[in-house]
């Protein structure tokens, strides 16, 4: 659990007081509910399974428009000296288009292969 979470009085959730420490400890247990609760693993971990099959769902429907999803970051995800990344699974699921669909629809197993081997050891998910 993120740091301050028990302690969040009721009365900052209901909205009485406005004090920046408070607002910090409002903010630490949004991110907790919100982005942790999303991931299946624990804090610090890098992407699972799980994870992987849902930005496979989400690249594969060519209805959800990734256009907007920052790849820049994913740049030399394949190289030794590659650092972790925080990165959201609409982010993933970007990047699993931009490297393994082929122009005819077809998509490109060991790239998603390559994907999903990096994607264990460099990026962590933190959210949609």
């Amino acid at each position: 659990m993120v740091e301050g979470c028990k302690r969040l009085p009721t009365k900052v959730l209901q909205g009485t007081k406005n004090n920046w420490t408070e607002f910090g400890m409002l903010a630490s247990c949004l991110h907790y509910l919100y982005v942790c609760k999303t991931t299946t693993h624990k804090k610090g971990a890098t992407m699972n399974k799980a994870e992987l099959q849902q930005a496979m769902a989400l690249a594969k429907n060519p209805k959800n428009d990734l256009s907007q999803e920052d790849i820049n970051l994913f740049s030399g995800y394949g190289l030794s000296d590659f650092q972790r990344v925080h990165v959201s699974l609409r982010q993933v699921a970007r990047l699993i288009r931009w490297q393994a669909q082929f122009m005819d629809g077809t998509w490109d197993a060991e790239e998603i292969n390559q994907i999903a081997d990096r994607g264990r050891k460099f990026f962590m998910i933190i959210g949609w």
